[in-house]
């Protein structure tokens, strides 16, 4: 979620400088609120299993199997898979053509990256990004703490926001 506020954040930021009354951010706020998508590619469901957001039985099937989930949010802001892989690598290509899909549903304001201790990996979706989307992230960053106990170590999650 920190990917998705903090594009709020700034294009509120934005708003303020441009002299929009305090009626006027939050209507924009609220809109800007759906406009926002994230997709995270996560490295391994043993810390979800941990939080208690994925049951053990998946946990041990997805192990077993190798698969790689990919996480969004669904309209009530409650995590939900969007796709899986059996390597990261085909999780990269998955994420890369949703967004690609996304931009070609409406004109992508900006977009974010995040990573849980895993900068090479959060370069390489920017890198991807650049070339598609044809614009460089808003901010690559670490995400917060939480995001490493909830998702685990090697997340990287992309945040987007349609104008």
């Amino acid at each position: 979620l920190s990917v998705s506020f903090g594009l709020i954040v700034y294009r509120t930021a934005q708003a303020i400088q441009e002299g929009k009354s305090h009626a006027e951010i939050i209507e924009l706020a609220e809109e800007w609120v759906a406009k926002t998508k994230i997709l995270v590619d996560i490295q391994t469901l043993e810390y979800m299993v941990r939080a208690g957001r994925v049951s053990p039985l998946k946990g041990f099937l997805a192990r077993a199997l190798n698969l790689k989930p990919i996480i969004t949010l669904d309209s009530e802001g409650k995590a939900a898979a969007s796709g899986k892989s059996f390597s990261r690598r085909e999780n990269m290509k998955k994420i890369v053509e949703l967004i690609k899909r996304m931009k070609e549903k409406g004109e992508i304001w900006n977009y974010a990256v995040v990573h849980a201790q895993n900068r090479e990996r959060a370069g390489m979706y920017a890198e991807r990004l650049i070339q598609e989307l044809e614009q460089e992230p808003l901010y690559i960053m670490d995400t917060s703490p939480v995001v490493g106990v909830h998702n685990g170590i090697g997340a990287v999650g992309i945040g987007l926001m349609y104008k």
